[in-house]
Protein backbone atom coordinates (compact mmCIF):
# COMPACT_ATOMS: atom_id res chain seq x y z
CA UNK A 1 0.00 0.00 0.00
CA UNK A 2 1.43 3.57 -0.99
CA UNK A 3 0.33 7.10 0.51
CA UNK A 4 1.21 10.47 -0.74
CA UNK A 5 0.78 12.53 -4.14
CA UNK A 6 0.58 11.14 -7.14
CA UNK A 7 4.00 12.23 -7.98
CA UNK A 8 5.58 11.17 -4.45
CA UNK A 9 4.50 7.96 -3.28
CA UNK A 10 5.96 6.06 -0.29
CA UNK A 11 5.48 2.98 0.84
CA UNK A 12 3.32 2.86 4.15
CA UNK A 13 4.95 0.64 6.83
CA UNK A 14 2.74 -2.67 7.05
CA UNK A 15 2.53 -5.02 9.84
CA UNK A 16 4.47 -8.38 8.82
CA UNK A 17 2.22 -10.72 10.58
CA UNK A 18 -1.52 -11.16 10.37
CA UNK A 19 -3.43 -9.09 13.23
CA UNK A 20 -4.14 -12.33 14.89
CA UNK A 21 -0.99 -13.92 15.39
CA UNK A 22 0.86 -10.24 16.01
CA UNK A 23 2.39 -10.12 19.72
CA UNK A 24 0.46 -7.66 21.94
CA UNK A 25 1.80 -4.50 22.95
CA UNK A 26 -0.03 -4.73 26.01
CA UNK A 27 1.96 -7.77 27.24
CA UNK A 28 4.43 -7.22 29.43
CA UNK A 29 7.02 -8.36 27.77
CA UNK A 30 7.09 -6.29 24.57
CA UNK A 31 9.40 -4.13 23.45
CA UNK A 32 7.14 -1.66 22.46
CA UNK A 33 5.26 -1.45 25.76
CA UNK A 34 6.26 1.53 27.57
CA UNK A 35 5.42 3.50 30.84
CA UNK A 36 8.02 6.22 30.85
CA UNK A 37 9.35 9.20 29.28
CA UNK A 38 12.92 8.13 29.05
CA UNK A 39 11.80 4.46 27.65
CA UNK A 40 9.90 5.92 25.06
CA UNK A 41 12.30 8.24 24.08
CA UNK A 42 14.91 5.19 24.20
CA UNK A 43 12.38 3.45 21.95
CA UNK A 44 11.88 6.12 19.48
CA UNK A 45 15.83 6.63 19.07
CA UNK A 46 16.59 3.20 18.17
CA UNK A 47 13.59 2.77 15.77
CA UNK A 48 14.27 6.31 14.31
CA UNK A 49 17.86 8.27 15.36
CA UNK A 50 17.06 11.11 12.90
CA UNK A 51 13.04 11.71 14.69
CA UNK A 52 14.69 11.45 18.13
CA UNK A 53 17.28 14.09 17.63
CA UNK A 54 14.77 16.37 16.18
CA UNK A 55 11.56 16.08 17.48
CA UNK A 56 10.54 18.62 20.08
CA UNK A 57 8.47 18.32 23.12
CA UNK A 58 5.19 20.41 21.64
CA UNK A 59 5.57 17.71 18.36
CA UNK A 60 5.14 14.82 20.84
CA UNK A 61 2.46 16.74 22.92
CA UNK A 62 0.64 17.63 19.43
CA UNK A 63 0.84 13.86 18.74
CA UNK A 64 -0.77 12.47 21.87
CA UNK A 65 -3.71 14.68 22.23
CA UNK A 66 -4.34 13.96 18.01
CA UNK A 67 -3.80 10.56 18.56
CA UNK A 68 -6.01 10.17 21.97
CA UNK A 69 -8.67 12.29 19.84
CA UNK A 70 -8.64 9.96 16.90
CA UNK A 71 -9.53 6.74 19.25
CA UNK A 72 -12.29 5.36 17.82
CA UNK A 73 -11.19 5.72 14.28
CA UNK A 74 -8.42 3.60 15.13
CA UNK A 75 -10.76 0.65 16.94
CA UNK A 76 -12.80 1.35 13.51
CA UNK A 77 -9.92 -0.23 11.92
CA UNK A 78 -9.68 -3.70 14.46
CA UNK A 79 -11.09 -7.03 14.26
CA UNK A 80 -14.26 -6.99 16.42
CA UNK A 81 -12.24 -9.98 18.37
CA UNK A 82 -9.63 -7.83 19.60
CA UNK A 83 -9.65 -6.25 22.52
CA UNK A 84 -9.99 -2.89 22.75
CA UNK A 85 -7.56 -2.46 25.71
CA UNK A 86 -4.70 -4.25 23.55
CA UNK A 87 -3.02 -1.36 21.88
CA UNK A 88 -3.36 -1.85 17.88
CA UNK A 89 0.00 -2.43 16.30
CA UNK A 90 -0.17 -0.17 13.25
CA UNK A 91 -2.81 3.04 12.99
CA UNK A 92 -4.75 3.05 9.77
CA UNK A 93 -3.20 4.81 6.65
CA UNK A 94 -6.17 7.69 6.96
CA UNK A 95 -5.33 8.31 11.23
CA UNK A 96 -1.63 8.07 10.05
CA UNK A 97 -1.76 10.95 7.29
CA UNK A 98 -4.27 12.78 9.60
CA UNK A 99 -1.99 13.08 11.81
CA UNK A 100 0.57 13.95 10.00
CA UNK A 101 -1.26 16.98 8.72
CA UNK A 102 -2.59 18.12 12.57
CA UNK A 103 1.14 17.74 13.99
CA UNK A 104 2.66 18.87 11.30
CA UNK A 105 5.23 16.04 10.78
CA UNK A 106 6.34 13.63 7.91
CA UNK A 107 3.84 10.61 7.71
CA UNK A 108 6.58 8.73 7.60
CA UNK A 109 7.77 9.51 11.12
CA UNK A 110 3.86 8.47 12.88
CA UNK A 111 4.47 4.79 12.47
CA UNK A 112 7.46 5.46 15.11
CA UNK A 113 5.62 7.97 17.22
CA UNK A 114 3.18 5.00 17.71
CA UNK A 115 5.07 2.59 18.72
CA UNK A 116 7.11 4.73 20.68
CA UNK A 117 3.97 6.89 22.71
CA UNK A 118 1.18 4.35 21.89
CA UNK A 119 0.70 2.80 24.69
CA UNK A 120 0.87 5.75 26.96
CA UNK A 121 -1.30 7.33 24.42
CA UNK A 122 -3.82 3.97 24.64
CA UNK A 123 -4.14 4.00 28.30
CA UNK A 124 -5.76 7.42 28.64
CA UNK A 125 -9.14 7.14 30.72
CA UNK A 126 -10.15 10.95 29.93
CA UNK A 127 -9.41 13.74 27.71
CA UNK A 128 -6.35 15.63 28.26
CA UNK A 129 -7.51 18.83 28.12
CA UNK A 130 -10.96 17.67 30.47
CA UNK A 131 -8.13 16.67 32.97
CA UNK A 132 -6.42 20.30 32.78
CA UNK A 133 -9.66 22.12 33.05
CA UNK A 134 -10.57 20.16 36.28
CA UNK A 135 -7.16 20.63 37.89
CA UNK A 136 -6.62 24.46 36.99
CA UNK A 137 -10.44 25.02 38.48
CA UNK A 138 -9.71 23.14 41.52
CA UNK A 139 -5.97 25.13 42.01
CA UNK A 140 -6.32 28.25 39.99
CA UNK A 141 -8.78 30.12 42.38
CA UNK A 142 -6.25 29.83 45.49
CA UNK A 143 -3.49 31.93 43.52
CA UNK A 144 -5.63 34.27 41.59
CA UNK A 145 -6.74 32.33 38.08
CA UNK A 146 -10.03 32.22 37.50
CA UNK A 147 -12.73 29.76 36.46
CA UNK A 148 -13.56 32.38 33.23
CA UNK A 149 -9.89 32.28 32.18
CA UNK A 150 -9.71 28.58 32.27
CA UNK A 151 -12.60 28.36 30.21
CA UNK A 152 -11.69 30.64 27.58
CA UNK A 153 -8.05 28.70 26.89
CA UNK A 154 -10.32 26.12 26.84
CA UNK A 155 -12.20 27.64 23.88
CA UNK A 156 -9.16 28.17 21.98
CA UNK A 157 -7.58 24.88 22.13
CA UNK A 158 -11.24 22.95 21.35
Amino acid sequence: MYIGSSTHLLPFPQSPLPMSTQPSVAHTNSPFLTSTLSESLRLLNSLSPHLAESITLLDVLKFAVNAAHAEEFILLTQPAERSVQLVPIVLPPAVSVMLSKCCGLPVEAIPHLWRAFGSQIWQQTTSLLQDDFAVYRDHGPEVGISEYTISRQLEIYT
